[in-house]
């Protein structure tokens, strides 16, 4: 099922949903620009330099210096030996900036048109609940949480720890999360395939909303455990439980009533 677009026009012009889709389309130029003059292979190195690695942020953890890769190879007589092939060394700076700055890397024209066609159609609405600034906190803070999610099941589950995390889904998925929550009768104009014919209907947001994440993340993120997968569902699970999570919250949370304060001063 393909969004189109939402019955549900926000109060205000939604500039920080806005300044990150520019901010994504301005990066992937780049990538584009550093794939074109440097080759694939210096893309490469840009993902690995600024990517999530879950080995490495494990190796901060546990006060490790460096990460020693090795691999089995053989020698001419017949016998296996490990090698080293790679030393990583830990720093800080190098670990936790890329928790920040993966969220704005992406590893094709799909992966970041998917990316920002739903932050277009749902990020407006939660910026206009949130407000400007506290919708930039939140998508931030959430994508953090999410990658953090991906890397906890990463090491737990599975051996691909040096491989690189990139893409805003994780953020983009906590904005599906709270909208959720926020708007769950909004009406979502949507594309879908029946049979082998598409047709455009009106699905509620919760209904939509609860397909997307059942059965295309968690589905997918719970039966890939322990096997090597392409896409970090688990990011996405991470992203949209924490999204939903803080909108609760803010939904929930009592107002504050305007009254009078009393000062009390001690007794002579």
């Amino acid at each position: 099922m393909i969004p189109l677009y939402d019955r549900n026009r926000p109060r205000r012009t939604p500039f920080v949903t806005f300044a990150l889709i520019a901010a994504n389309a301005l990066v992937f130029v780049y990538e584009i620009k550093v794939s074109w003059q440097q080759g694939p292979r210096a893309l490469e190195e840009l993902f690995n330099r600024w990517g999530v690695k879950p080995a490495c942020i494990a190796a901060l953890v546990t006060g490790k210096s460096e990460i020693i890769v090795q691999e089995q190879r053989r020698t001419p007589w017949g016998i296996e030996v490990p090698v080293t092939v790679e030393r990583i060394r830990i720093a800080a700076a190098a670990c936790l900036l890329p928790l920040f700055t993966c969220m704005f890397l992406h590893g094709g024209w799909g992966h970041i048109i998917g990316n920002m066609w739903f932050l277009w159609i749902f990020g407006d609405n939660v910026e206009d609940r949130l407000g400007h600034l506290r919708f930039l906190i939140f998508y931030l803070a959430t994508g953090v949480l999410a990658s953090c999610v991906h890397i906890a099941v990463t090491l737990a589950f599975s051996s691909d720890t040096l491989v690189p995390t990139i893409g805003a889904s994780g953020a983009v998925s906590a904005v599906l999360g709270a909208y959720l929550v926020a708007f769950p009768h909004a009406r979502i104009v949507t594309l879908v395939p029946i049979i082998f014919i598409f047709t455009v209907i009106e699905i509620p947001a919760s209904i939509y909303l609860f397909v997307w994440f059942f059965f295309q993340q968690l589905i997918p993120g719970v039966g890939g455990l322990g096997s090597a997968q392409g896409v970090a569902f688990w990011a996405h699970i991470g992203g949209f439980a924490a999204g939903c999570a803080y909108l609760w919250r803010v939904k929930h949370r009592p107002p504050r009533l305007p009254g009078r304060y009393v000062q009390f001063r001690p007794l002579p």
